[in-house]
């Protein structure tokens, strides 16, 4: 019976066991998935126990609790909830309880509802209980990106994006409209947009390789009716090519609308016009058409390209392209004439200059250089004494922000092919400010506007209009507002006159070896220029025949009355070509307002002894405002002037230092120095520099064997010529440097056209060659980049059959 006894008690000991763990498990269980919370109907806490196994006792001692889930992760804590509307647990009483569990403050406990008091002291006497925690719902924050820092000297940029209601999310980035970083190293355009001038009515011409026309920055500020295709002979210039996105970069530092797309152009209300000619092969017809097409609708024509940036190339545009750009300035905007912006070119870094191309070196041309956003003279930009001035481009690791092909934007580009369109944009507004200005005015106005930059760099030096002149940067760098503000009141200049020297004939070697100057001189009389109605100077370019064995080595400089130095020519280490210098022709904008009598003085260094350089002859060509308006003459086109008188060099023996008489009229201007292209046919003996004072007879023959030939070629070229033009799809492109094996293939090949009477046989050939001259795109460079790409690309013109991209 005891026995029995004992087993009855002891199955009851362990049914009861295992029915508490079954209970325990199936509460746990049951609530392993977590139910959703409703923290507007309840309060949730926890509730820690001193072991789970007194969870049921729990449980059945608090039936108004709801148990919830066991708590994630620690023992013995489990999640109840309980009414709002009962407020059984609210915070003060919570502390209250745990206080008294602690038996740290028996008195804390608050009872806020008669209801609840028994619970409070049941839980606060519970020795199962060892603490309550309240769950009240909270959010935590995320630890975000940094925010860009505000830095206070954007409050200039957003101040002018507030104004001007530009919504584009480039504009913070476009430095080059206003410069956060290095203030006042930008164009200072707002203050012109702030009289309302945006370029209305004006039309930028990009001659390049192609517009997007249809990108929403430029879709609007595109016409039509001043484009066309030269590549593909169509009126469209849209870009075909994976690289053809040049031109719309260009033009988006132009005209670029505001439309929360990319950026804004400095003048966001002209039109942009696209002339296609870069993208594959172009005829000197093809070029010269493009660069006076409908010059009544296209004001100013933005040109990024010109002969390779090698270091070794010389080359001049050809005699139609010189006779184009002469008619423009004539006749184009109505007489007022065209304006011509050229990038001075991203050869500096190869030691190049932009006096050995014909393009820059052009009277007719606004050449620009580059300064990067800190205002410093980048390695890249070329200096010469044709640089009017300078504007902003890449360097010291940044770039311009513009538009691109494809809707997409740009935020690489540069070198001298992006400040010479943003010049071009600024010479928009200066034209809607003042539409009566002249090709000449707004050459002044820029002159006297320029700001100088980089007093201890660029070798300033003081010049006759009362400003100071470098060859790095020009008269200083450009200002929208101060050539607006200029431009609005400004007084056209009177017309323009000139006056040439004698071609004078001379023997002088230069010897090598040292920097010792060779000098020969030219006086320019008063009276003469008074004879041929020039009042003070504005441009003075200088044609030179001069033999050498090696460019390299060769430097000249030209040296006014006054004193004054123009840089001529550098020594340039990559130009190795025997050619030398067969009637070349530099230019200097250094002398502007100097009184042009006097003696005049070209200043030869050959720098290698085992170089030879001989002076054969040279000139000068003196351009500025009429003494009399009313007696101003019409440039006659390059081809069609006079020939110059020539003046025998006296002693050929020894240094010629003679004046030279000087010629009362000028007859030529100054783009049109045909004798800028280089010739083979003329021989290093002077075959063909006979003595014009002798010989009438054979001359007087070979005129009519000329004249017939003349007619019959005519006859010819009229009946049977048709222009042949081939699309872009139909031929590999790319814009390269010349290969290495041909030597200075440019100034090399290029045929000359000397229309010295002495020449007159030659010419008859070199014409009739140069109607069937095709010029390959590879005779151009776009000056498309940043400093580092230029700085990391080698020399492949000396080093390499490869061609370059640049």
């Amino acid at each position: 019976m005891r026995v029995n006894s004992l087993f009855g008690l002891l199955l009851f000991f362990l049914a009861r066991t295992i029915s508490s763990e079954s209970f325990q498990d199936s509460i746990v269980d049951h609530h392993n998935k977590i139910p959703e919370r409703d923290y507007d109907l309840r309060d949730y806490f926890t509730v820690e126990l001193q072991n789970e196994c007194q969870l049921r006792q729990f449980i059945d001692n608090f039936p108004d609790f709801n148990f919830e889930h066991e708590f994630r992760g620690l023992d013995n804590h489990y999640v109840f909830s309980t009414l709002k509307s009962f407020n059984q647990i609210p915070e003060n009483a919570i502390h209250g309880i745990n206080d008294q569990l602690h038996g740290s403050n028996h008195d804390a406990l608050t009872i806020e509802k008669r209801s609840a008091s028994s619970i409070h002291k049941r839980l606060a006497s519970d020795l199962s209980v060892k603490a309550l925690h309240l769950l009240e719902p909270r959010k935590l924050e995320k630890r975000a990106p940094i925010p860009q820092s505000y830095d206070s000297s954007m409050e200039p940029v957003f101040a002018a994006k507030e104004k001007y209601n530009i919504n584009d999310p480039e504009f913070i980035k476009q430095w080059h409209i206003v410069n956060p970083v290095s203030p006042n190293d930008d164009v200072n355009v707002t203050g012109v947009w702030d009289l309302g001038i945006t370029g209305k009515n004006i039309t930028v011409a990009i001659i390049d390789d192609g517009l997007d026309f249809t990108s929403d920055d430029l879709r609007d500020a595109f016409n039509k009716e001043a484009s066309w295709d030269y590549n593909a002979n169509q009126n469209l210039p849209m870009p075909t090519l994976d690289d053809d996105y040049h031109g719309t970069r260009c033009a988006g530092e132009i005209a670029a609308q505001k439309n929360e797309f990319c950026g804004v152009g400095v003048a966001m209300g002209s039109k942009v016009s696209g002339l296609r000619i870069l993208s594959g092969k172009i005829t000197a017809e093809d070029e010269a058409a493009a660069l006076m097409y409908r010059n009544d609708l296209n004001d100013i024509y933005s040109c990024s390209w010109g002969p390779p940036d090698d270091g070794a190339s010389m080359q001049a545009p050809p005699l139609l392209v010189q006779k184009s750009i002469v008619k423009s300035v004539l006749d184009g905007r109505g007489g007022k004439g065209s304006l011509y912006v050229f990038a001075s070119g991203n050869g500096g870094f190869r030691g190049d200059s932009c006096n050995f191309d014909g393009y820059t070196n052009s009277i007719y041309s606004i050449t620009v250089g580059a300064i990067d956003w800190h205002g410093k003279h980048p390695s890249y930009s070329e200096a010469c004494a044709a640089v009017l001035t300078v504007t902003y481009s890449s360097g010291s690791g940044e770039h311009i922000h513009t538009t691109d092909i494809k809707e997409q934007c740009s935020d690489h580009h540069g070198g001298t092919s992006a400040a010479a369109p943003l010049a071009a944009g600024i010479y928009a507004l200066v034209l809607e400010a003042n539409p009566d200005l002249t090709w000449r005015d707004v050459q002044y106005i820029t002159i006297l506007s320029g700001v100088e930059i980089n007093e201890d760099d660029g070798e300033w030096q003081d010049c006759a209009v009362g400003k100071r002149y470098s060859h790095k940067y020009g008269f200083g760098k450009i200002d929208a507002y101060k050539m607006v503000e200029l431009a609005k009141t400004w007084t056209n200049v009177k017309p323009q006159a000139w006056h040439y020297s004698q071609r004078k004939k001379s023997s002088l070697k230069v010897i090598g070896g040292g920097d010792a100057a060779f000098n020969d001189t030219i006086s320019i009389d008063a009276k003469d220029t008074q004879n041929s109605n020039l009042e003070k100077l504005e441009h003075v370019t200088v044609t030179v025949d001069i033999d050498t064995t090696s460019r390299s080595s060769f430097s000249a400089n030209l040296i006014s009355p006054s004193g004054r130095k123009s840089r001529l020519a550098i020594a340039r280490q990559l130009d190795t070509s025997s050619e030398g210098f067969k009637n070349w022709t530099f230019m200097s904008v250094a002398h502007w307002g100097e009184d042009p009598a006097g003696e005049w003085t070209l200043e030869l260094m050959n720098h290698d002894k085992n170089n030879d350089v001989t002076l054969n002859s040279w000139r000068l060509q003196l351009f500025g405002p009429t003494i009399d308006a009313t007696k101003a003459k019409r440039f006659p086109l390059p081809g069609d002037e006079e020939e110059p008188e020539v003046q025998e060099d006296e002693n050929k023996e020894e240094e010629s230092g003679s004046d030279s008489e000087t010629k009362p009229e000028g007859t030529e201007a100054d783009v049109s120095n045909p004798e800028n292209e280089h010739s083979h046919d003329e021989d290093e003996d002077g075959k063909f520099r006979h003595d014009t004072t002798k010989h009438y007879g054979e001359y007087f023959f070979l005129l009519i064997v000329i004249g017939f030939c003349i007619c019959l070629f005519y006859l010819k070229a009229v009946n049977g010529r048709r222009p042949h033009r081939r699309r872009a799809e139909d031929y590999e492109f790319d814009i390269i440097n010349p290969e290495s094996d041909d030597e200075s293939r440019y100034s090399a090949t290029s045929p000359r056209f000397d229309y010295d009477s002495d020449n007159a046989s030659l010419l008859i050939d070199q014409d009739r060659e140069s109607q069937e001259v095709v010029h390959n795109v590879e005779d151009f460079e776009i000056d498309s980049g940043d400093e580092n790409d230029y700085m990391n690309g080698q020399d492949k013109n000396n080093q390499s059959s490869e061609p370059s991209h640049i």
